[in-house]
């Protein structure tokens, strides 16, 4: 029998897996915006057939505890009890109270943060200066470290214990404590499920895009899209060496939800999938590309997309002045030789960091760049962010639709549902930023 993990589930296996599986800072912006070596279905068999799915509890549970801890009866023990929280009672007791939401999701979120914190030391990933292209095969070692299983068992301690899972058929059972179960029964594309482990399959990154499209706000899935396509940092530090691993492509999410024909949520995935831009290096950089770069018709300002984290090679000129051969942009667009910076409160507020900053600037604008910097306070003061980005998009390009008096309202609500969308899932990031 196998098992197929899905919906919020499947999401926080890619995102521990991701951490787990973490490349240089240096190959995610030598490597491009869509390296497919670097994807999971690069090391992960694929399949887009559901054959000998699980339904019972019992079948979910026995799943869990032959993949998430081989050889380790105490780990597959825990991996059961967070399957099911009444398989440890002894006969005749009381069931225990399945925890609240807030306290299990507290845990999941100190269990992401052990996870990021291990991965930067852990075999297998790619050492800080090791050459670019170690970096796709260093996942088949991290792998064998057992990455798998620690995502496995991160992915399962969430939703109040809950396990999501897909399913040809309920067979009339109802959804428990153990597992919510979501029935598919039209064709799915190639490529739907990667086999993760003996008997255990999890929905693909462009399918939990679309399966999560039919439960989230706008803003919420263009974030995901974002976060999906990215990598972001391993840990709290914007500037360290090591970042997530991208799970997929802007393309591959439009491919994906173009094949994928009779799903809820996908009329929305396709909409959203054509707004998400590659390479965002942290939630900031997320959030000022929604605003800035989303269509018009999506809330945003429908501003030309620019490249993210992108680097550029300095002329011998810049390199005298500033001792920089390369810097890497937040966001430029090449033809118009235009870039913006965002200049974050934490990621910024070290003296080095400061002054390699001020260096980049510098080398920017001797080498005849025209450079915006946006500030944390200028984001979040809606109106002068706009009237800034408005500026930056008249040096870059034309927009297709000039903005209503309608807008505004429908702008701050975007602004507000990514937000959230943010401090639900990466709290551990806000714990100094304004409320």
């Amino acid at each position: 029998m196998n098992l197929y993990l899905s919906h919020s589930t499947a999401l926080r296996f890619w995102r521990a897996w991701s951490a787990a599986a973490a490349v240089p800072l240096h190959a995610f912006h030598d490597l491009g915006a869509a390296e497919a070596a670097l994807f999971p279905d690069r090391f992960f068999a694929a399949s887009e057939v559901l054959f000998r799915a699980v339904r019972t509890d019992r079948e979910i549970r026995e799943a869990l505890r032959r993949a998430a801890a081989p050889g380790d009866p105490s780990a597959a023990s825990a991996a059961e009890k967070a399957a099911d929280p009444a398989a440890s009672v002894a006969p005749g007791a009381a069931a225990p109270r399945v925890p609240p939401a807030s306290a299990v999701l507290g845990a999941a979120t100190s269990c992401a943060d052990s996870l990021e914190i291990a991965a930067a030391t852990a075999p297998g990933v790619v050492a800080p200066g090791a050459p670019a292209a170690d970096a796709a095969s260093a996942s088949d070692a991290v792998l064998a470290t057992g990455a798998v299983a620690v995502a496995l068992r991160t992915a399962c301690c969430s939703d109040n214990g809950s396990v999501h899972v897909v399913t040809t058929s309920c067979g009339g059972l109802r959804n428990s404590t153990a597992a919510t179960r979501h029935r598919i029964g039209s064709a799915l594309p190639r490529g739907s499920f990667l086999k993760v482990a003996p008997g255990v399959f999890v929905c693909s990154p462009e399918l939990v895009f679309v399966q999560m499209a039919a439960s989230v706000p706008r803003g919420a899935l263009l974030a995901l899209g974002y976060e999906l396509c990215g990598c972001y940092p391993v840990g709290g530090d914007r500037a360290g060496a090591l970042v997530r691993r991208p799970l997929t492509a802007p393309r591959r999410l439009s491919a994906f939800a173009a094949r994928a024909t009779g799903l809820t949520g996908v009329t929305a995935a396709r909409a959203a999938a054509k707004q998400v831009l590659a390479k965002s290096g942290s939630i900031m950089e997320t959030e000022v590309s929604i605003v800035a770069f989303s269509s018009v018709a999506q809330d945003g300002l429908g501003l030309v997309p620019p490249k993210l984290n992108e680097p550029v090679m300095l002329s011998a000129r810049a390199k005298e002045a500033t001792g920089l051969s390369r810097v890497v942009c937040d966001w430029l667009w090449p033809e118009a030789r235009v870039a913006v910076e965002y200049d974050g409160r934490d990621s910024h507020a070290s003296p080095q960091q400061q002054a390699r900053d001020a260096r980049k600037r510098d080398a920017l604008r001797i080498d005849g760049f025209d450079l915006t910097v946006i500030t944390s306070s200028q984001f979040h003061h809606v109106t002068q962010c706009t009237a800034l980005l408005l500026g930056v998009g008249r040096r870059v390009g034309p927009r297709k639709r000039k903005l209503s008096a309608e807008h505004a309202p429908r702008h701050l609500t975007l602004r507000k549902q990514v937000r959230a969308h943010h401090r639900e899932h990466f709290p551990f990031r806000f714990k100094k930023s304004r409320p």
